[in-house]
């Protein structure tokens, strides 16, 4: 039971990576962060979207671009899956280098954080940056 919901999820992705193909959207960076964040939504797991973050800011020195191109990708998808009802991203610490310290977040959607009947995911991980240590609170709110 459990692998025929997993080829109805990869039968789901196919027929979005066709759809982004055909609309001229894809390109070669983009579609593997698009599988991955699939991946999160399908799963329904914020851990695995504060890894792929982990993994792609470390070694970064610049990182407000990468935020820019994951959040516009998982803002198309928030669009497209219904049970998929909104999405935070906080990310803290020094942005692209700079002396100082900032706080940078995206919301889409609805995040209510005092309801029991719907589900919330969160995630929080530190990450180590060329610039300094910075950490990144991820909630993905579901149906």
């Amino acid at each position: 039971n459990l692998n025929f919901s997993f080829i109805k999820q990869k039968d789901l992705i196919k027929k979005i990576f066709f759809l982004l193909y055909k609309l001229r959207i894809l390109k070669r960076f983009n579609k593997k962060l698009i599988y991955l964040l699939n991946l999160v939504i399908l799963t329904k797991n914020a851990d695995l979207l504060s890894i792929i973050f982990f993994k792609l800011l470390r070694k970064r020195k610049y990182q407000k671009g990468i935020l820019k191109k994951t959040t516009n990708e998982l803002s198309n998808l928030y669009y497209i899956f219904p049970h998929f009802l909104g999405y935070r991203i906080q990310f803290k610490g020094k942005l692209n280098s700079k002396n100082r310290s900032k706080k940078w977040k995206k919301q889409e959607g609805q995040i209510p954080l005092n309801t029991f009947s719907k589900q919330i995911s969160y995630s929080m991980k530190h990450i180590k940056t060329p610039a300094g240590v910075c950490s990144i609170k991820i909630w993905l709110f579901f149906n």
